[in-house]
């Protein structure tokens, strides 16, 4: 009786062992700036990069010849251990032949959040939408309380590439510029 519980427990935790390392994670990059806005208020810019070879496309039946995949983003923002912010959003994306996504392509994206001072907590969940393979990150952010009466240096931004910008988007700095 006892060895037949023993070999139960043992085949149970050998399951258990298989389905958590069969389990693909999804790697991405995450960084962050914070930095007081042109209307004086603190801006905490969170910058994502997933890595666009770790992606599963499928064929888009309605184009012959395109492939669709995407992930699912899920940015929580926690002051104090309680959730303040949440955004969900998904990212697609379409190639003409998956198999010439190079692993040194990167989606870019970015979240800009104006918020009050303090200590906060960023959890980033990422999840494939068609494989589900899924990951997830944290990182602590300080945003400070900027003093309006002498200069304080924010976070500083380092830039691979700066072009003129030919439409304002979430990448246009100072209403002229592409970083």
């Amino acid at each position: 009786m006892f060895s037949a519980i023993c070999k139960k427990s043992i085949l149970i935790l050998i399951s258990i062992t298989g389905l958590a390392l069969g389990q693909v994670q999804m790697p991405f990059d995450i960084d962050y700036a914070v930095f007081l806005a042109d209307d004086g208020t603190p801006t905490l810019e969170i910058y994502y990069m997933t890595h666009r070879s770790l992606i599963t496309y499928q064929s888009d039946e309605s184009q012959d010849s395109l492939y669709k995949g995407g992930y699912e983003i899920v940015t929580t923002l926690y002051s104090r251990g309680e959730p303040v912010y949440q955004k969900h959003d998904i990212q697609n994306d379409e190639v003409k032949d998956p198999s010439l996504v190079s692993p040194k392509q990167k989606i870019p994206k970015i979240l800009p959040l104006q918020i009050r001072p303090g200590d906060y907590e960023i959890k980033v969940q990422i999840k494939d939408i068609h494989s589900g393979h899924a990951g997830e990150q944290k990182i602590a952010v300080n945003v400070p309380d900027f003093p309006k009466d002498s200069l304080v240096l924010s976070d500083i931004e380092i830039a691979s590439h700066i072009l003129k910008a030919e439409e304002i988007s979430h990448f246009t700095k100072l209403g002229h510029y592409d970083v």
